[in-house]
């Protein structure tokens, strides 16, 4: 009897992580199908799909609140995880995303970033990056929570990146 229990939680553990993992890579695979490029109909370079889609697939799985962490910085909506998930093998820390719902002044630059907690090797994220034209910058992690007020951010140690998927990243500004 202890053997059948013992078989049965193991596959039921291992059922639940399969499904977490699946969740997170369909998520992953989302939001990555969003940054990629394309043509449009009239010939010109813009992002494949709706990122405010793949944003709501991560807050409908319970990864980031319905509401932005820092609502429009800048024109920028900050939502930071509350639960592991990954992009291109790094561990994602947060989204953003920039978008113009009413003019507020100069220079909206539409898109998304990720900031990524590196675990391991670029080489994919780099890739990425450079075959979609986003841009990926090393980040100051405990600065960049400072600066848009988080108070709650735990401090923590690594090495931290922003990639930017915005449309001046196409352009080349």
């Amino acid at each position: 009897m202890q053997k059948q229990f013992k078989a049965i939680a193991v596959l039921v553990v291992t059922s639940v992580l399969t499904s977490i993992s699946y969740a997170s890579d369909s998520l992953e695979n989302n939001l990555l199908s969003t940054l990629k490029l394309k043509l449009n109909e009239f010939g010109d370079i813009e992002r494949n799909g709706n990122h405010g889609q793949a944003i709501r697939a991560y807050m409908n799985k319970g990864y980031i609140d319905k509401k932005p962490t820092v609502y429009r910085a800048d024109y920028v909506d900050y939502y930071v995880l509350k639960k592991p998930a990954y992009v291109l093998g790094h561990e994602l820390k947060v989204i953003e995303e920039e978008y113009m719902s009413e003019y507020v002044g100069c220079c909206v630059n539409e898109g998304v970033g990720v900031v990524l907690k590196l675990t391991g090797s670029m080489q994919k994220l780099e890739n990425f990056a450079q075959k979609n034209k986003c841009l990926v910058e090393p980040i100051d992690y405990t600065y960049y929570y400072e600066r848009l007020g988080i108070v709650n951010a735990i401090p923590e140690k690594g090495v931290f990146v922003e990639m930017s998927c915005r449309m001046n990243d196409i352009q080349g500004f």
